[in-house]
């Protein structure tokens, strides 16, 4: 479970350095695998990946 804390810690947005821990740390949002097309690129998810 702790892991996940982290994660959700590290890139939820902190008001103090104006983004997020892991964008101030590497220069780039973070891509998880629900997000991993890159930025401005634009894809269209269905229901049978999903399931």
């Amino acid at each position: 479970m702790l892991p996940l804390v982290e994660f959700t810690y590290n890139n939820s947005f902190h008001a103090s350095i104006g983004m997020t821990p892991f964008k101030a740390l590497y220069g780039r949002k973070c891509r998880t695998p629900l997000y991993w097309f890159k930025e401005g690129e634009s894809m269209i998810v269905g229901p049978e990946i999903i399931l």
